[in-house]
C-alpha cells in the first residue's frame, strides 16, 4: 500500500495497477519497455544526515515523453509496505509525498539524463528498500519498469565486516540416503546488502536465504543461506560458501563436508616404545622410575570423545592422564591423544594398561592394551640397521648409522663389522654390551660418514658374529626414495584447564602431522634455552592408514607454576622438506587466554545462532501462512 501524496500538477495514480505492476512488470521489465533506470544511493546513511538519490535513465531522454511521461522515486519497508516519496515528469512536474515534503527536495540533470531526491533529517524509521521507477508513457500513470532496489540503512553504526558460521548437521542426525542440508550464518555485519555464493556460484539449485533481520540491539544484520543437496550429490564432497559484502570490500570462504559417523582408530604405545627398532634404555634405573604411555586416538568423527584409562581392566587411572583435545584433520575426521605416567616396576611385573574409548556419535567403545614384552620377544638375536637422526645429518652435517643388536642370551664370540658399497673410510664405535630385566644383553654399534655420502643412497651393511647365531647376519641399509618429501605442519596444544587446576604440573603437546619422509627432529625451548630431553616424550612416527605421510606427538611436562608465570615454550621441528630444514610454533598462557575468549564468544554466538533461526522460521511460517489466505480469498 502506499501513502498519501500532494501534487503540484494534477496527477490521479491508479494502485491496484501499481500494485499489480510491481508484482509482474518488475520481473520481465523488457516486456513493456527497452527505457531502464537504475538507483545510486549510499547503502549507509548517519542520522540527521542527508540522503540523495540519482537516478539514471537509460534508453529515453527524460525530456522525451513519448517514451518516458515520468521518474518516481519509492521506497519499501520491513513487512513489504510501500511508501511513495516523489515524482518528476518530463516536462518538470513535481509530486512530494504531503508527510514528507519538508523533508524532501527533487531535481533533474538533462545533461546527464537524471533524477535527484535529496531526503533531509534521517532517521533509523528512514531504513528501507530505495527505488526509482519510470511511468508508463501511455498516460496511466503506472510504473513500467523498477529499477533494482538499494537498502539503506540509517544508523550511528560504522561499516562492520560479517562474521561467517559453517553450519553442518551432526553425523547421527543425517540421512544418507536422501537429501542434506547446510547453511552459512552470516553475522554482525552493516550495512547490507551482501552477497552469499556456493562454489563459487555454479551452485543456483536448491538454496534458500533467510534475512536479512536487523537487529534493534546492536543494528548490525544477521543472514543465512542453506543448501539442501541430494545424496548422489554431496557424499565425500566439499561444498564453498562464499560471502562477499562490498561495503567493507571483504570476502569471507568457508568450506563444509558433511560426513557419517566416524568411530575412532585406538593404539597404545609405550615411550621408548617395547619395540626392536629403538635403542633400549642405557641409564641406571631408578626406585621410582617411570615410563609414558601415549594413546593416539585418530580417524573419528564427530568430534566429542570420553577416555579413560585402566590398569588390569579395574582400577582408574584417568585422573593422573591428560586430557586429550581432539585437533580437526585435512579430511574432516579428528585425532587426539592422551598420556599416561607409569611406574617402571609396575610395568616390569606384567600389569596390563588399557585405553577405553567411547564415541557417543558412532556409539561404539574402543579399547586398546598393552602389556611388557614376554619372553617371546626375545627368543631370537634380533639385528635392526637404524638410519642417522635429523639432527646429526643437518646440524653436524655427520650421518651417525646405527646396528642394534638385542635379545643376545650371551656376549661370548660376539663382534660387529662394518662394510660400505664404495671406496671410503670406516670409523665406528661399538658400546659395551647392556644386562636388561628379562636377561638378555643389546649392543649398538655406530658408523660415522659424511651427510653427503648417506644422501646418495650408498649402501652400509653391519654384519653380526654371535654365540647364539649358526651363521653371521648381515644387514643392509641406505637412504630410502620412495616419493616426494612433504614438509610436516606443527599445531601446539596447550595444557588441559583440569591440570591446571591440579597446580602440580602442566603438559604441552606438540602435535605434528604430514610429513615424507618419516625422519624428523623435535626439540622444546623456554625462552631462549634449550630443555633438557629427559622433560619431554616423543611418539615414534607413525604412518597414517589412507596416505603416505606421517604424524607423531611431542608432550613436554614442565611445573604448573611455570606456565603460571607466562614463560613462552616452542616446539621446534627439523625435517628436511621446510625451507631452511626448520620451522617452530610457539605457546604461552596469556595466548591461551585469548583464544579461551574467542571460544566463549563463540558459545554466546552459538546460542544466538539458534535464537536467530527459531525467529527466522516464525517469520518464513507467518509469510507462507499469510500468502495462502491471500490466495484463497482471491
Amino acid at each position: 500500500k502506499f501513502t498519501g501524496f500532494t501534487t503540484v500538477t494534477n496527477c490521479i495514480y491508479n494502485m491496484s495497477l501499481i500494485f499489480l505492476l510491481l508484482s509482474f512488470i518488475s520481473a520481465l521489465p523488457c516486456v513493456l519497455s527497452q527505457v531502464t533506470v537504475s538507483l545510486s544511493v549510499p547503502e549507509l546513511v548517519k542520522p540527521s544526515e542527508t540522503l540523495r538519490l540519482a537516478c539514471k535513465v537509460s534508453g529515453a531522454l527524460i525530456t522525451d515523453g513519448s517514451k518516458i511521461h515520468a521518474v518516481d522515486f519509492i521506497r519499501q519497508f520491513s513487512g513489504s509496505r510501500f511508501e511513495f516519496l516523489a515524482h518528476i515528469n518530463y516536462q518538470q512536474g513535481t509530486a512530494l509525498n504531503s508527510a514528507l515534503k519538508s523533508r524532501l527536495t527533487l531535481s533533474r540533470d538533462t545533461a546527464r539524463n537524471e533524477a535527484y531526491l535529496e531526503f533531509r533529517g534521517m532517521t533509523a524509521e528512514d531504513t528501507a528498500m530505495y527505488y526509482c521507477a519510470k511511468d508508463y508513457s501511455g498516460g496511466n500513470y503506472a510504473f513500467d519498469y523498477w529499477g533494482p532496489g538499494t537498502m539503506v540503512t540509517v544508523t550511528s553504526v560504522t561499516a562492520s565486516a560479517p562474521s561467517v558460521f559453517p553450519l553442518i548437521p551432526c553425523c547421527g542426525n543425517v540421512d544418507f540416503e536422501n537429501s542434506v542440508t547446510m547453511g552459512c550464518l552470516v553475522t554482525g555485519y552493516m550495512a547490507d546488502p551482501l552477497e552469499i555464493q556456493w562454489n563459487d556460484g555454479s551452485i543456483t539449485t536448491g538454496i534458500k536465504t533467510m534475512g536479512p533481520v536487523l537487529s534493534a540491539a546492536d543494528g548490525l544484520y544477521t543472514l543465512s543461506s542453506q543448501l539442501t543437496i541430494l545424496a548422489s550429490e554431496w557424499k565425500n564432497t566439499t561444498y564453498r560458501c562464499k560471502v562477499v559484502h562490498n561495503s567493507t570490500n571483504t570476502k569471507q570462504e568457508k568450506s563444509l563436508k558433511v560426513l557419517p559417523c566416524i568411530e575412532p582408530h585406538v593404539q597404545i604405545f609405550l615411550q621408548p616404545p617395547c619395540m626392536s627398532d629403538v635403542a633400549p634404555d642405557t641409564k641406571p634405573q631408578k626406585i621410582n622410575a617411570t615410563l609414558d604411555l601415549v594413546c593416539i586416538i585418530k580417524n573419528f568423527y564427530h568430534e566429542q570423545i570420553k577416555l579413560k584409562w585402566l590398569m588390569n581392566g579395574k582400577q582408574d587411572l584417568s585422573a593422573e592422564a591428560s586430557v586429550p583435545n581432539p585437533i580437526k584433520t585435512e579430511d574432516g575426521t579428528y585425532s587426539a591423544s592422551s598420556q599416561l605416567r607409569i611406574l617402571k616396576g609396575m610395568w616390569n611385573k606384567g600389569m596390563q594398561y588399557s585405553c577405553v574409548v567411547t564415541h557417543p556419535s558412532s556409539n561404539t567403545t574402543t579399547i586398546a592394551n598393552i602389556t611388557k614384552c614376554t619372553e617371546e620377544c626375545y627368543d631370537n638375536l634380533q639385528v635392526h640397521p637404524l638410519p642417522p637422526t635429523f639432527h646429526d645429518l643437518y646440524f653436524s652435517r655427520i650421518a651417525k648409522i646405527t646396528c642394534l643388536v638385542s635379545s643376545m642370551k650371551t656376549t661370548e664370540n660376539f663382534n660387529i663389522a662394518w662394510e660400505r658399497e664404495k671406496e671410503g673410510k670406516l670409523e665406528f664405535v661399538t658400546e659395551d654390551p647392556v644386562l636388561h630385566d628379562n636377561g638378555t644383553y643389546s649392543v649398538v654399534s655406530v658408523l660415522s660418514v659424511c651427510a653427503e655420502d648417506w644422501e646418495s643412497r650408498e649402501k652400509f651393511s653391519c654384519t653380526v658374529r654371535s654365540q647364539d647365531l649358526p651363521s653371521p647376519v648381515k644387514k643392509t641399509i641406505f637412504k630410502q626414495n620412495e616419493g616426494t618429501p612433504k614438509a610436516p605442519d606443527v599445531y601446539l596444544l596447550p595444557p588441559s584447564p583440569q591440570e591446571i587446576l591440579q597446580q602440580e604440573v602442566a603438559t604441552i603437546t606438540c602435535y605434528i602431522k604430514g610429513f615424507y619422509p618419516k625422519e624428523i627432529f623435535v626439540q622444546w625451548m623456554q625462552g631462549s634455552a634449550s630443555i633438557s630431553e629427559d622433560k619431554f616424550v616423543n611418539t615414534v612416527a607413525m604412518k597414517n592408514d589412507d596416505e603416505q605421510t606421517y604424524f607423531l606427538y611431542s608432550k613436554l611436562t614442565i611445573p604448573a607454576a611455570h606456565w603460571n608465570q607466562g614463560n613462552t615454550y616452542t616446539c621446534i621441528v627439523g625435517h628436511e622438506a621446510l625451507p631452511l630444514y626448520i620451522t617452530q610454533q610457539s605457546i604461552d598462557k596469556s595466548s591461551v587466554f585469548l583464544r579461551g575468549n574467542e571460544c566463549i564468544e563463540e558459545m554466546e554466538n552459538n546460542w544466538f545462532t539458534a535464537t536467530v533461526f527459531m525467529v527466522l522460521f516464525i517469520l518464513s511460517l507467518f509469510y507462507n501462512v499469510t500468502i495462502t489466505a491471500f490466495k484463497v480469498k482471491e
